[in-house]
């Protein structure tokens, strides 16, 4: 289901089929507000969908900065990967632990750790060499918001619970009424609707992760 798609919809609950009260962009922006809202949800679930994996981050000689991607937001897990294909976690500096950077070499021996800086990780012992496909980072990202009427929500939002998308922006777009014109709009029953829909979601989400087994537990300070 498109944006144009929900937005027709969540018009037809409105009563308001073409724009006068709520403009489109009210509509889209409540709709990538929702994306986001329960895409929270399922990163605090820790939920496979909202995990990528790249082993395209590449590393330049004696520069310790290597760029995060542009939709991270936190990391799962970070490994060096070796000649012959397999991977090496990697162990995160801890703030509180003293600078000891290990020697650099151009083998499977250079075991880095790493922190965050800004939008880069910071190798602890600058690599002597430069590497494409050298390390394999497993993290969580956040959606783009949509950028036209053809983009879809992520799957398991757009395909799965596209309805509950809808009652958030009826929520949303109500709640602008209820502020300008207070007691005008009747909120209790689209609220309700909307919170039984929540509780399917929060249930599906619970139990797909529950059926992912992780490696390693997150560190404290990972992605901060």
């Amino acid at each position: 289901m498109n944006r144009l798609t929900i937005r027709t919809k969540a018009r037809r609950k409105l009563d308001e089929t073409s724009p006068k009260f709520w403009t489109d962009d009210d509509l889209n922006d409540y709709l990538d507000e929702g994306i986001k809202h329960y895409w929270q949800w399922m990163i605090d679930a820790v939920h496979p969908a909202t995990l990528k994996e790249t082993s395209s981050l590449t590393v330049t000689a004696n520069s310790p900065a290597v760029p995060l991607p542009a939709d991270y937001y936190k990391t799962k897990m970070l490994e060096r990967i070796l000649t012959d294909g397999t991977t090496d976690p990697l162990d995160f500096f801890e703030r509180s632990e003293d600078t000891n950077p290990p020697s650099s070499s151009t083998g499977d021996d250079y075991r880095p750790t790493y922190r965050f800086v800004g939008d880069d990780i910071i190798l602890e012992g600058p690599p002597i060499f430069s590497s494409t496909s050298f390390l394999k980072l497993t993290y969580m990202f956040i959606p783009d918001d949509m950028t036209d009427d053809t983009s879809t929500p992520p799957s398991i939002l757009g395909t799965m619970f596209p309805n509950m998308l809808i009652q958030y922006i009826v929520v949303a777009a109500k709640e602008k009424e209820e502020s300008l014109d207070p007691g005008g709009a009747d909120l209790g029953p689209i609220k309700r609707k909307l919170m039984e829909m929540e509780e399917k979601f929060k249930s599906t989400i619970e139990t797909e992760t529950l059926q992912r087994q992780y490696v390693e537990p997150f560190s404290t300070d990972d992605g901060e």
